[in-house]
């Protein structure tokens, strides 16, 4: 039972790191996009 536990939360954990370097790349890219037209 406690592997099931463990599991979720390490979905949870990668699935929320994933999102979090995701966000980051698009601000980053869309930063020099804008840098760039300005």
């Amino acid at each position: 039972m406690e592997w099931i536990v463990f599991s979720t939360v390490a979905t949870i954990a990668i699935t929320m790191l994933s999102l979090h370097l995701l966000s980051r790349g698009l601000d980053q890219y869309f930063n020099k996009k804008y840098n760039r037209s300005q």
